[in-house]
């Protein structure tokens, strides 16, 4: 499988900067710079760790020179913001066709959700599937709960997509799926940009268009179901065990994950970025000043008195209301 140039993620890339850390060799050879990065930050980021680890790149259809000779880099630098011009030409193109196709509420690939089938890039309903995905709304509108559903569901013979039982993961996002009202949306979320993890914050430019689809649950049932969602949620945060200060208030600066409580081993516990394998653990106790006396991110401890802008680099703080 191929994979974007603007990626340095790459297994390959990676194995590749990983040997040269070892000292495995002593030059690269690219076939042009954009073989290596159509990514000017990616490409002189990578250019600057091989000066450091004393490793020769050339090109075998350009000439590189020092990048800390201006005149080279300035000659690299041109060449690289050409490359990365026109991979942004062709993102904006591709893009552009995509959310016209949008518009018009095509399906745009992937599986489509239980309950829908797909014929000629338009959604229509699965009628045996639909039954089972009215079910677990009615189900949950009458105050029933995961375990009954998932219950009443086997009984009846009804599977996912792929034939596998159903299970409270799924549950949870076919409750929440509001193509079952006719709404069809598209790109709802910024969750890559440019090969890379975006943060998964909201898009604003993402499409949404109401009748699109059709629809399977009736908005009374809608409505009532998400109400108990809302509640379930709220009743939740306000029954827990312990009040986390900074349950919400963390979220990973290098891709983006909300932080969240991963593992509790009293006296301490962990909060773990969704997204990432990156974590922060603290002290839990019952007062603010707790903050500064005990924060860890593996490579060191954060001293007494530490401020909010002193935490590891890898975590911001996000402000944020108090919570009740």
């Amino acid at each position: 499988m191929a994979l974007s140039g603007t990626n340095t993620e790459r297994p390959e890339y990676q194995r590749m900067v990983e040997a040269a850390k070892t000292g495995a060799f002593e030059c690269i050879v690219v076939y042009d710079m954009s073989r290596g990065s159509r990514d000017v930050a990616d490409w002189f980021s990578f250019r600057k760790l091989m000066r450091l680890l004393h490793i020769s790149v050339f090109s075998a259809t350009e000439t590189l020179g020092e990048i800390d000779n201006p005149d080279d880099f300035l000659k690299e630098l041109i060449t690289a913001g050409l490359g990365q011009h026109t991979v942004l030409q062709t993102r904006q193109k591709s893009i552009a066709g995509v959310a016209e196709k949008a518009k018009q509420g095509v399906f745009l690939g992937g599986s489509p959700p239980l309950g829908y089938d797909v014929r000629e890039g338009q959604y229509i309903i699965n009628a045996h599937e639909a039954e089972a995905v009215q079910l677990v709304f009615n189900l949950y509108a009458m105050g029933e709960s995961y375990n009954t559903i998932i219950d009443q569901l086997a009984v009846k013979g009804y599977v996912g997509k792929y034939g596998r039982p159903i299970g409270k993961n799924s549950l949870n996002a076919l409750l929440q799926n509001e193509r079952y009202i006719g709404t069809y949306f598209w790109n709802t979320r910024q969750v890559r940009y440019m090969s890379k993890w975006a943060g998964g914050k909201e898009n604003p430019n993402a499409v949404r268009i109401t009748g699109a689809i059709p629809a399977i649950i009736d908005m009374d049932t809608w409505e009532r179901v998400q109400l108990r969602m809302k509640d379930n949620k709220r009743r939740a945060a306000n029954g827990a065990k312990y009040k986390y200060l900074l349950s919400g208030l963390i979220e990973c600066a290098e891709r983006g994950g909300r932080a969240q409580i991963a593992k509790v081993v009293p006296p301490a516990l962990t909060y773990a970025a969704k997204n990432t394998a990156h974590a922060l653990a603290r002290q839990r106790t019952s007062t603010p000043t707790s903050w500064k006396q005990r924060l860890s991110h593996g490579c060191g401890n954060i001293s007494p008195g530490a401020t909010l802008t002193q935490w590891p680099r890898r975590f911001t703080a996000r402000t944020k209301r108090a919570r009740a």
